[in-house]
């Protein structure tokens, strides 16, 4: 199956190694195409060999493939045209498809336990409602005794969660579509996210240290700071992450200086990033303390959610251990109760 993330990090690492070895541009895409065995991707291939040899500009190449390559990919292609550094931005935009891939990893990491543990605990309660409770309700109706409370409550869960079950799964696939396709959902999941308890701060930290890194890159090759906030820009999805962008790369059009824009923000952007902005207007030297404080803090950002991943770990065991407590109590209960009838 045809993943656009997993082709277009693997098109940015080979890219990168290919043309680190000095092989023209043109002659690097003919290779990955050798290389790629999905039809799909030897047809995003193929179409940007024939546009680079028709003398199209590499961005304006990956920017014709809707869908493909994100905007924010397409302006870092563009920024190192415009510098003449393509090396350098392929290298920057491998390790952020490294990074993100990892970032993906961790997070699908921290939710397939409580998935599996889901799954077990209605497995575990399917086996028991299907197979051992009709085997107790016989006993009993033979001794002419009623199930349990606990048990009855159990098969009632199961009939009505079932339904329940088929009916939430109906309206996800509902809701997952029109959010695709419409985008009403975004202010109301942007400010809900942003009020998640811890959830909000790590993903505050998460938009930082990626402003960090576009100032960073922007400055290294030599362009002007608005670009490095216009990529940062285009790289977002969240309105309050943009919205602040925006009015900041407002003030600056306006002459406003460095902190002073940034001032206005200090609810996306917090005091760490401040003190290194306003260390780097006093030295002047802004890539080189962006670059360290991307670095430090995409460290520390990689720590906070491992503790978060470590704590969600707890918390979900002693959710299935209520759940196997009230499956051990439904299924000793009709035994319990024909031991005190004998």
């Amino acid at each position: 199956m045809f993943r656009r993330r997993d082709f277009v990090s693997r098109f940015t690492m080979h890219l990168y190694a290919l043309y680190k070895a000095h092989i023209p541009l043109l002659e690097c895409i003919m290779l990955l195409y050798d290389m790629h065995q999905s039809k799909k991707e030897k047809q995003y291939l193929a179409s940007l060999a024939l546009q680079l040899q028709a003398g199209v500009a590499l961005s304006a190449a990956c920017a014709q493939l809707e869908g493909v390559f994100s905007q924010s990919y397409c302006q870092m292609i563009k920024m190192a045209e415009q510098t003449g550094d393509l090396l350098q931005v392929l290298k920057a935009l491998d390790q952020q498809q490294q990074q993100q891939q990892f970032l993906e990893k961790k997070i699908q990491s921290a939710l397939r336990y409580p998935l599996f543990m889901l799954a077990l605990s209605m497995i575990m309660l399917a086996v028991m409602v299907r197979i051992m409770v009709p085997v107790f309700s016989q006993l009993l109706l033979t001794n002419q005794l009623d199930l349990p409370a606990i048990t009855q409550f159990l098969i009632v869960v199961y009939h009505q969660g079932l339904y329940w079950l088929l009916g939430f799964a109906g309206l996800l696939g509902i809701l997952c579509f029109s959010m695709k396709r419409y985008a009403w959902h975004q202010p109301y999941w942007d400010q809900l996210i942003f009020h998640l308890p811890g959830i909000a701060s790590l993903l505050r930290l998460y938009y930082q240290v990626e402003t960090a890194k576009c100032i960073a890159l922007s400055q290294q090759a030599k362009l002007p700071f608005l670009q490095g906030l216009e990529h940062a820009r285009a790289q977002f999805g969240h309105r309050q992450i943009v919205s602040a962008l925006e009015e900041i790369i407002a003030q600056l059009s306006y002459g406003a200086g460095l902190l002073a824009s940034f001032s206005g923000q200090e609810h996306i952007f917090e005091a760490p990033f401040m003190k290194m902005l306003l260390l780097s207007e006093a030295t002047g030297r802004l890539a080189e303390h962006m670059d360290y404080y991307a670095k430090t803090y995409q460290a520390y950002f990689y720590e906070r959610l491992s503790k978060l991943q470590a704590l969600m770990h707890p918390f979900f065991l002693m959710v299935m251990g209520g759940v196997v407590s009230v499956m051990i109590l439904a299924l000793y209960a009709p035994i319990m109760q024909m031991g005190m009838a004998i």
